[in-house]
């Protein structure tokens, strides 16, 4: 049993935590008849109570948002860069041609491989990319030469994934089709994404996609962004 005090009068009646809509407990009935409308009688020490569970619920819900933010950040990050905003910072490249202006942005999916290395897919016509890390490779606990080398690789894999979906070449399925995929379409926007971003032309001319890839790594490491 609580006390149910009247707002207008405040003169109370004990009755249940819950009074039922007929009870005339609820109702204080001479205001009700001064006002010709139905004046309800509220429990404070319920308000009370009812305004601790509400803050206690706000609590557990903001530490509950925040903590899934911190794994989300936690899973887009490598090495202390985001990978969604260094994503976003390469969408705006003028290599692209506004392939990427006025569409929805792509999805970037990043898996956690027990494979070491680091590796990634496109998907051009889903408008996706996959990023794949080795787990527990990105501590950044290593001297500032290897967190620098891997950053740069990063942002490599980001600009050479990116590629794939402007270009839009349908995904190999046998020799000529893996020969196109990282064809000549591809390395025109890939080197001219790399040399924007960077300023470093990296090398023409018929080179493998090992040797691509090491040039595009060199120039992000010899450019401004390869700096954390």
């Amino acid at each position: 049993m609580r006390r149910w005090v009247c707002p207008r009068c405040k003169k109370g009646k004990i009755a249940p935590n819950s009074p039922a809509t007929l009870d005339v407990r609820r109702w204080c009935l001479p205001c009700s008849e001064e006002t010709g409308r139905l004046v309800e009688r509220t429990c404070p020490a319920r308000d009370r109570e009812n305004a601790r569970r509400a803050a206690s619920r706000s609590a557990t819900s903001r530490r509950r948002r925040e903590a899934a933010e911190r794994r989300d950040r936690d899973r887009h990050s490598f090495d202390g860069l985001d990978v969604r905003v260094e994503t976003r910072r390469l969408l705006r490249l003028k290599a692209w041609n506004g392939h990427f202006t006025g569409r929805t942005p792509p999805n970037v999916e990043v898996v956690r491989s027990r494979t070491p290395g680091t590796s990634g897919k496109a998907f051009p016509w889903g408008n996706s990319i996959r990023l794949i890390f080795e787990a527990g490779n990105d501590r950044g606990t290593e001297a500032p030469e290897t967190t620098r080398r891997k950053r740069s690789e990063l942002r490599a894999l980001i600009a050479h994934e990116l590629a794939h979906l402007v270009a839009r070449i349908p995904r190999p399925r046998g020799g000529s089709g893996r020969r196109a995929w990282h064809g000549q379409r591809w390395r025109e926007l890939f080197r001219a994404a790399v040399a924007e971003e960077t300023g470093v032309h990296i090398p023409t001319g018929d080179r493998t996609l090992p040797q691509i890839w090491s040039d595009a790594v060199d120039a992000y490491l010899q450019g401004p962004e390869a700096s954390p």
